[in-house]
C-alpha cells in the first residue's frame, strides 16, 4: 500500500499541487486502482483574516503573508496512523516534507517527493511579495531554503512531470544541482480531467463586445512576471491596433492589463474554460515554468496554444505540429499571433482538431493514472 499525503477532502480542480492530485484522484479511480490512497478527511479551517482581505492593504497582506510563512515551516506535520505500513509515501511539497521530518527520521519505506512550484518554493514565497515586502523579510524567508534543501536530499525518490519541467530549479535555485541525484528522479508525465466550458464562444464574446469575427487570444493566469504578464502585455502593444483581440483572466495584480478597447480583464473568475474557448489560441508566456496544467486544459477545450521556450513548454516540441507552437522572443510570438490570425476557417478547425488529438492521446486521467502506478511500482520494486 501506498500512500499520498494529502487530505482526500481537499482535493479541488484549480491549479498546483491540489488540482494536480484532484486528477489523479479520479483517474484512479478510473482505473480501480486500490493500492494507492490519500490522507482521510480533515477540518477545513478558514483563515479568520481571509472575508477581510479586500479591506486591507496590500503591504500589510504581504507582512502577514511572510510571518505567516516562517511560521508554518516549522509547525509539526501529522503523522499518519499506521504508518510504518506503507511502502512508500508521496509528499507534493517541499513545505510539508520538511514539517514531517521528525517522524521521517525512522520511517523506513520509501519517501517521495513531487515539488510543483514554478521555481524553487522559498524563492516562490519571495518573489510572492511587494518589492517593500520582500526586502524587509528577504533575509529570513532565504533561511527558509532548508526546506528545500532537506525534501530533496531525503527524498528516496523525486517525481517531475518531465526533464525539461526541473530547467526552472536550475535557474532560480543556485544549489539545485547540489541537490540533484539523477538516480532519484522519475518522469511522469500530469494529465487532466476532460474540460468543459459553461457556456458558449458566442455568448461570451457578446458579453464582453467582442465581435463574433474578431480574432482572439487568450490567457488566463496570474498577473506577475514569473508566469510572463509583462511579456505578454508587450506582445500585446502593437497587436491591439491590427485588429487582435486580448481576452484575459485572472486578478489584476501585481501587474495591471493594458488600458485598450480590445484588451479585457475578466478578472478571477471560476468558469476559465468558458474564456479559453472563446477565444481561437491561447497564450501561456511563462518566463519559468514547471508543468502548466492551464494548457493542458486548453488542448483538452480544442484550443490552439502559443507558448514559450520555457521549462515544461519545451516537452511538447515532440509534437512538431501548429496545434502548439513555440516561440522565442517577443517578436517571434508577434509574429506566429499574425500567422494563426491569417489562417483560413478549415485551417483553423484542423488545428483544434489536433489540439484535442493531443490531450487525448497522452494528457487523459487514465493515462495519467497508469503511468503514475507504474512509477510508484517501480519505487518500491528499486
Amino acid at each position: 500500500m501506498k500512500l499520498i499525503y494529502h487530505h482526500e477532502n481537499l482535493l479541488k480542480p484549480v491549479g498546483g499541487p491540489v488540482g494536480y492530485l484532484y486528477n489523479l484522484y479520479h483517474g484512479l479511480e478510473q482505473i480501480q486502482c486500490q493500492d494507492i490512497i490519500f490522507l482521510p478527511p480533515t477540518e477545513i479551517k478558514e483563515r479568520s483574516y481571509v472575508k477581510y482581505r479586500q479591506f486591507v492593504p496590500k503591504k500589510i497582506l504581504d507582512i502577514r503573508k511572510a510571518l505567516y510563512t516562517m511560521n508554518i515551516v516549522n509547525r509539526n506535520g501529522e503523522r499518519p496512523e499506521e504508518s510504518d505500513e506503507y511502502e512508500a509515501i508521496h509528499f507534493h511539497s517541499t513545505i510539508s516534507m520538511y514539517q514531517n521530518r521528525k517522524w521521517l527520521e525512522d520511517y523506513k519505506g520509501k519517501v517521495v517527493l513531487t515539488s510543483h512550484s514554478p521555481c524553487a518554493l522559498h524563492k516562490e514565497y519571495i518573489n510572492e511579495l511587494s518589492w517593500k515586502g520582500g526586502i524587509l523579510f528577504k533575509e529570513k524567508l532565504e533561511a527558509i531554503k532548508i526546506m528545500d534543501e532537506y525534501a530533496f536530499s531525503r527524498a528516496d525518490h523525486i517525481i517531475f512531470p518531465c526533464k525539461e519541467s526541473e530547467e526552472a530549479y536550475v535557474h532560480t535555485w543556485n544549489d539545485y544541482i547540489k541537490y540533484r541525484n539523477a538516480s532519484k528522479i522519475l518522469y511522469v508525465p500530469t494529465g487532466i480531467m476532460e474540460c468543459k466550458a459553461k457556456r458558449n464562444r458566442y455568448d461570451v464574446r457578446k458579453e464582453y463586445g467582442i465581435p463574433e469575427n474578431a480574432f482572439v487570444v487568450s490567457y488566463v493566469g496570474r498577473h506577475n512576471v514569473i508566469k510572463g504578464f509583462g511579456d505578454l502585455k508587450e506582445i500585446g502593444k502593437t497587436l491591439l491596433d491590427k485588429d487582435i483581440w486580448f481576452l484575459i483572466a485572472g486578478k489584476e495584480e501585481p501587474l495591471p492589463g493594458i488600458n485598450h478597447s480590445h484588451w479585457i480583464e475578466v478578472g478571477w473568475t471560476n468558469d476559465p474554460h468558458s474564456i479559453i474557448s472563446a477565444s481561437d489560441i491561447f497564450i501561456l508566456p511563462n518566463q519559468e515554468t514547471y508543468f502548466d496544467l492551464v494548457l493542458l486544459e486548453a488542448l483538452s477545450l480544442g484550443i490552439p496554444c502559443l507558448i514559450s521556450d520555457t521549462g515544461g513548454n519545451k516537452y511538447f516540441s515532440k509534437y512538431g505540429n501548429d496545434a502548439i507552437k513555440i516561440y522565442s522572443g517577443l517578436e517571434q510570438a508577434q509574429s506566429f499571433l499574425l500567422q494563426y490570425r491569417n489562417k483560413s476557417k478549415m485551417e483553423r478547425e484542423g488545428l483544434s482538431c489536433k489540439a484535442r488529438q493531443i490531450y487525448t492521446k497522452d494528457f487523459n486521467i487514465v493515462s495519467f493514472a497508469k503511468r503514475y502506478v507504474d512509477a510508484m511500482n517501480e519505487i518500491v520494486k528499486s
